[in-house]
């Protein structure tokens, strides 16, 4: 008798809104990766999301992918290198005042653990898929006298190889400026440190092991916004492979 190859289908992890008692572990897991000298706070995080704590997806045990819901005045100021994630506080949006329904949206965090067997960028299809249903949610609730809420640009800050390649195939982001912050692991001790290259030189490799580099992507074209986040009924993904 042969034997058929049973294919099982899951169902991709549901996500939560983000709450106050996530902030410790959010901030703790995204210093162990990018160690700044300016680290968020929770209060921060409490400013990000106080309007929209969606955006601040949590798929327990699964992962998370942190959204930063912003006006394109202080969002351009970001990609210009205006002003760092921490002072994004001064230009949060808010879906219930938006006039003209523009957001912005930073990545602030996205990791997965290793129950969610996936790779990387299939995990990213699935917070994209989310976030658009989140924006039609929105819209649903929202007042007819104001424009729909639409995505008319998105960055993030991405630290590794496959943080790179994610937002530069799943969200069509564009490198904006060639990378002068490097991360680096001790050999002996394990911890990861940031050095710049207007420091003069970077560390000695017997000593320290390249990791990665603090590259700002972007998309900032409307045409190709409206494309990614699309939030039409042919994004369905609620079967899918994990």
């Amino acid at each position: 008798m042969e034997s058929a190859t049973t294919t099982i289908r899951r169902r991709a992890p549901r996500h939560r809104a983000i709450e106050a008692s996530d902030y410790d572990a959010l901030i703790k897991n995204d210093i162990d990766l990018y160690p700044t000298e300016n680290p968020l706070t929770p209060s921060v995080l409490a400013t990000w999301f106080r309007r929209h704590p969606e955006f601040g997806m949590m798929y327990d045990t699964f992962g998370c992918c942190i959204f930063v819901p912003l006006i394109p005045s202080t969002w351009n100021k970001f990609i210009r290198k205006e002003i760092d994630e921490a002072n994004l506080v001064d230009g949060i949006f808010d879906a219930t005042t938006s006039s003209t329904g523009e957001l912005c949206l930073h990545m602030y965090h996205i990791e997965k653990s290793d129950k969610w067997t996936r790779e990387f960028e299939r995990m990213a299809t699935v917070v994209l898929h989310d976030v658009c249903m989140l924006i039609r949610q929105l819209n649903r609730h929202r007042s007819p006298s104001l424009s729909p809420i639409r995505v008319v640009g998105c960055s993030a800050l991405t630290a590794s190889d496959a943080g790179y390649r994610m937002a530069r195939d799943v969200f069509h982001m564009s490198l904006l400026f060639e990378p002068d912050e490097f991360l680096f692991r001790h050999c002996t001790l394990g911890h990861v440190a940031i050095f710049s290259a207007c420091d003069g030189g970077l560390p000695s490799p017997n000593e320290w092991t390249k990791i990665g580099e603090a590259r700002l992507m972007a998309v900032t074209c409307t045409d190709v916004c409206a494309k990614v986040f699309e939030t039409t009924d042919k994004m369905k993904l609620n079967s899918t492979r994990m």
